[in-house]
């Protein structure tokens, strides 16, 4: 209760200090806002938090359902089994989050940064990830079904044990992407272009005709934003 009093205490002062033109409607939330500490089950359904701050934030179990969370930013933060079904996410930043076992079903995530964030069994059917940055991103076990991955970057990403029945890969970047073991049979998009670099195995479901390569490591090198040149550094992977 004492954590919870001083998230809600930070959060009203904030909004408090806004300007009032920042709220739209009577549950919205000021885009100034920012989230610290824990908030565990906190009920966020339908709020407003355009450009909120989730900084070091516990929000693991909180419902969030149908939320706006545009252009938001979640640094250090969890949110584990929280459901965030329907939420828009669009152009949000969360770089090295946490949403294993989230229920990130039908949400928006159309532009979002996502490099390294853990989605172990989360819940992304239906889900947009167009343009997506997943680099390093585990999708380890998640429900993907009829998720779209148009044009994302999912390089270095882990897509063991993951459900992507007509999920949409088409024109993604899958260089060292993990798949072994993966059902990929019912996807759609999918180019072996795509596949050449991408770690499969014996195991790798496919649709017909494309075949998964086996990799023993491969260097990844992740484009800078702004389309500038590749950073120096490299990933090892190993499938």
């Amino acid at each position: 209760m004492i954590r919870l009093a001083t998230l809600l205490f930070v959060a009203s002062a904030l909004m408090l200090a806004a300007p009032r033109n920042v709220f739209a409607g009577d549950r919205a939330v000021a885009r100034v806002v920012s989230f610290g500490g824990a908030c565990s089950r906190c009920e966020l359904s339908g709020r407003k938090l355009v450009g909120a701050q989730f900084i070091g934030a516990k929000f693991t179990g909180a419902s969030m359902v149908g939320a706006d969370l545009r252009g938001s930013r979640f640094v250090g933060s969890n949110f584990d089994n929280a459901d965030l079904s329907r939420a828009d996410l669009r152009q949000a930043g969360m770089t090295g989050a946490s949403f294993a076992g989230a229920n990130l079903t039908g949400a928006k995530l159309q532009g979002a940064e996502l490099r390294g964030v853990n989605l172990s069994a989360a819940k992304l059917a239906d889900a947009g990830l167009d343009k997506a940055g997943l680099m390093g991103a585990s999708l380890s076990g998640a429900d993907a079904r009829r998720a779209s991955f148009r044009d994302a970057s999912l390089q270095g990403s882990i897509l063991n044990g993951g459900l992507f029945e007509g999920a949409d890969f088409q024109g993604a970047d899958l260089t060292g992407a993990l798949i072994g073991g993966t059902d990929l049979s019912k996807a759609q998009g999918l180019q072996q272009s795509q596949l050449e670099e991408a770690c499969g195995d014996a195991r790798t479901r496919l649709p017909n005709k494309l075949v998964a390569r086996g990799c023993a490591s491969v260097q990844i090198l992740l484009r800078r934003p702004g389309g500038r040149a590749p950073s120096s550094s490299a990933t090892d992977v190993r499938p």
